[in-house]
């Protein structure tokens, strides 16, 4: 399976290619009055309104920095039955990787709080930690969504 890998401090983490419309640079965006800081803003991708989710937030409790690599990821998303176009702020956005030619890593857990990790991958002495798309979006930005995939 290809994978888009980012890094937020000492971790990698990978989306699958397979989830992903778009890769790209970071654009200005308004942002949108909200009660989670995981909601950035809302930005315009051909003729969608897409939410802006920090992906730092989420798995750092910390805002993305903007960096010469951090990155906007169109990717798909299920939120129940309905499919929403999402666009996802990643800081450090460094390589694709076939994690099929990497070594699965033994250990699972489930963190009932935060339950976005779907594998573990050793790579290059490196732990590659693969992101359940679906699961990044909190309970109360998932109700928000209102405006289904075209």
């Amino acid at each position: 399976m290809l994978a888009l890998c980012f890094s937020i401090d000492d971790s990698t983490y990978a989306i699958p290619a397979s989830r992903i419309d778009e890769v790209m640079p970071m654009i200005r965006f308004p942002p949108t009055p909200s009660s989670t800081p995981v909601l950035r803003g809302i930005m315009e991708y051909h003729d969608d309104t897409l939410p802006v989710i920090d992906v730092c937030q989420i798995l750092a409790q910390r805002e993305c920095r903007q960096l010469m690599s951090t990155r906007m990821i169109v990717t798909r998303t299920r939120c129940g039955e309905d499919k929403h176009r999402i666009a996802l702020v990643a800081e450090r956005v460094h390589e694709t990787l076939d994690l099929d030619d990497c070594q699965p890593g033994n250990l699972t857990w489930r963190d009932m709080e935060l339950d976005v990790i779907d594998g573990i991958y050793h790579h290059d002495g490196d732990i590659v930690q693969l992101l359940r798309v679906d699961a990044l979006l909190p309970e109360s930005v998932r109700h928000g969504l209102s405006v289904k995939e075209r």
